[in-house]
């Protein structure tokens, strides 16, 4: 999906801003662990993870997220990381291998796939993490294979962009005569086209496009998946997910 694969290059502020790892991409990722290790840092929010004995997650990057939940949690669980970019699992995995969280058994394992073709079976895990890869995917496909990969009582999180943020990269970026204006712009326009003909579109190669909270719920609801939580935030709220006859 070229649209994941752009979400590498994409605006700042997401996880990572260069189109594909460079010689200082595993010094972002290392930084990256570090900072989710910081207290009061929460990777994910709650003790979502407790108990978890098959964590996915859906855009991994640099696998720092995983590593830091696996060394908090049950490092004989199953924690999985999957990642469209090739160069990125790479990176994945040499983090992995330089905390000695490589294991034979595969415990921990990053592999390259798309997020709307899993390499799973249905109802596999437990818990399920998107964060900030949405936006840039296709909507419905990506939550109808989050929604397929859960298991009935596992809990999905779900991290998007919304309006605001956008407006926000537009306003900094005119402050600063930045480029992301222009980013910013085209994303915004991305999503009011939808509006106008339903479908999601690629407006100068960018398809990246806000969330807003009535169209996410619409799409839950399609895909079989209902809200049960929500940590608000003014840009990157996060929503906690479970299949609709397990919701709260």
């Amino acid at each position: 999906m070229r649209a994941w694969k752009e979400r590498c290059s994409s605006a700042p502020g997401n996880k990572v801003n260069q189109t594909t790892p460079s010689t200082s991409s595993l010094n972002y990722a290392q930084a990256e662990y570090e900072r989710s290790r910081q207290p009061g840092y929460a990777y994910i929010p709650g003790d979502l993870a407790l108990g978890a004995q098959r964590v996915l997650e859906i855009g991994c990057l640099g696998a720092h997220g995983l590593i830091s939940l696996r060394e908090q949690h049950d490092r004989r669980a199953w924690w999985l990381g999957v990642e469209l970019s090739s160069q990125w699992c790479d990176e994945a995995r040499k983090l992995i291998a330089r905390h000695g969280q490589a294991h034979p058994n595969g415990h921990l394992l990053v592999v390259q796939a798309d997020g709307t073709q899993l390499p799973c079976r249905a109802a596999q895990f437990d818990l399920i993490i998107c964060k900030l890869v949405l936006p840039y995917a296709d909507n419905r496909g990506l939550l109808a294979e989050m929604a397929r990969a859960l298991s009935p009582s596992g809990k999905a999180i779900l991290q998007i962009h919304v309006p605001r943020y956008y407006i926000l990269l537009v306003l900094d970026g005119v402050r600063n005569l930045s480029k992301w204006s222009v980013y910013g712009i085209r994303c915004l326009l991305n999503y009011w086209i939808f509006c106008l003909i339903g479908r999601q579109v690629r407006f100068q190669k960018v398809t990246d496009m806000p969330i807003t909270r009535a169209r996410l719920m619409t799409l839950l609801q399609e895909v079989g998946l209902s809200l049960v939580a929500v940590q608000p935030h003014k840009t990157l709220p996060t929503f906690v997910l479970a299949k609709s006859d397990h919701g709260e």
